[in-house]
């Protein structure tokens, strides 16, 4: 089993549901990311007030469809380098709660579809995805807690790719304040994600657009900050020179569910990296643009 790394996080790699707004990132250190995720509400919002705690039933199922869209140029020493095109990507997931305790929500989900248009060799990539299984668990309140991807079987690329996917299943999870809020309530949450050999810092805020009991509209603003590090993927190492992210979000659910079943994001990421090569240093410099819709099926 693969463990899935969850927050609410803008990496390059497919994120989903995060926003810009004001860019704090300058603001964060270390010490902002060091612990758990912690919510801090700033803004109560309107009476009425409740506590915004999932009250799902065990056997509850939903099936969603998640499609992303792509965009990136990159450029080594101030040359742009060919991008190959990216089909638009269709996955699509069913979703059930297994259990229900005062403390978490349980859940198993199983891939059921992969659809990328008329590119045969995108879909034929992405095939053996279908039928794979996971698991996920949250707070009552919606916080992520953990979650992990059968990936046995896969070759490395295609099980990274996975990995990917899964954080957007994480990110459709809403950290929820443990006091009551109604309608125009404010939070913001701290964290943190390691991927890659970096630890990448989040500073989220969440808005409660509407709220009457059980649906609720969140629009949600993230700056994303990499502390200091050295990038190591696929065997190649590079040190990290800037990292800036930053997107527009919404989502859409309900309380009887422990996931945002629709929502969509537009995410882009800008990085510059310093690596060596046959003894020569070269400056790569890459942006990155991801859309992504979620949705019930039809």
């Amino acid at each position: 089993m693969r463990t899935i790394v969850g927050t609410a996080t803008l990496t390059a790699a497919l994120l989903t549901l995060a926003a810009c707004g004001d860019d704090d990132s300058a603001t964060i250190s270390p010490e902002d990311c060091d612990g758990p995720p912690q919510v801090t509400v700033t803004d109560a919002g309107s009476e009425p007030r409740d506590v915004m705690e999932m009250s799902p039933t065990a056997g509850d199922t939903v099936a969603l469809d998640m499609q992303m869209e792509m965009s990136s140029e990159v450029r080594v020493d101030g040359d742009s380098m060919p991008s190959g095109s990216v089909p638009v990507m269709t996955i699509g997931m069913e979703t059930t709660v297994d259990e229900v305790t005062d403390d978490e929500i349980r859940m198993s989900f199983v891939y059921d579809r992969v659809d990328a248009g008329d590119d045969a060799a995108t879909a034929g990539l992405f095939e053996p995805m279908v039928g794979m299984s996971g698991t996920l668990t949250t707070t009552r309140n919606g916080a992520f807690i953990d979650g992990e991807v059968d990936a046995d079987g896969l070759d490395p690329v295609m099980s990274e790719a996975v990995g990917q996917f899964e954080q957007m299943l994480a990110d459709m999870t809403v950290p929820f304040p443990t006091e009551p809020v109604g309608a125009g309530a404010e939070w913001d949450m701290v964290s943190s994600v390691e991927t890659s050999g970096l630890t990448l810092c989040n500073t989220a805020t969440y808005h409660l657009v509407e709220f009457d009991g059980d649906a609720y509209e969140l629009d949600v603003e993230v700056s994303q900050q990499a502390l200091p590090g050295t990038l190591d993927e696929g065997g190649v190492t590079a040190e990290l020179a800037e990292f800036e992210a930053s997107g527009t979000g919404n989502h859409r659910g309900n309380l009887s569910f422990p996931l945002a079943v629709s929502g969509s994001s537009n995410v882009t990421t800008e990085m510059e990296m310093k690596l060596e090569q046959d003894g020569t240093e070269h400056t790569q410099e890459m942006t990155m643009s991801i859309t992504t819709e979620i949705a019930p099926r039809e």
